[in-house]
């Protein structure tokens, strides 16, 4: 890992695939992440944690009857979209877990 083996690793995907084949491997990836956020946002287990930027999806999962502990007690906030918290600091959220919960999740 490092910039130089990266610079070769892109000059060798250039000379294989050519201008117009390594731009269509870029824009098939820009749908293919559009669609696994679409499939995040649609299963309740799942929610970002912060907005998609260009090829990085960050997300949490909660196994649903951890999430739904949570959400009765108020600790996550789920809204629109699954996101957590609303759109000025939904980043860094940090979320304290009672010790029934963490007990319960140590044992899984």
């Amino acid at each position: 890992c490092g910039r130089r083996t990266d610079a070769v690793k892109l000059w060798a995907m250039w000379k294989y695939y050519g201008r117009l084949g390594l731009g269509a491997r870029v824009d098939q990836k820009v749908d293919e992440l559009q669609l696994f956020v679409d499939e995040l946002n649609r299963r309740q287990s799942f929610c970002l944690a912060c907005k998609p930027w260009p090829f990085n999806v960050n997300f949490f999962y909660f196994p649903p009857r951890i999430r739904d502990k949570l959400m009765e007690r108020g600790l996550i906030p789920f809204h629109d979209n699954n996101r957590i918290g609303n759109e000025e600091n939904w980043v860094h959220r940090f979320i304290e877990v009672p010790e029934d919960i963490a007990q319960e999740l140590a044992e899984v």
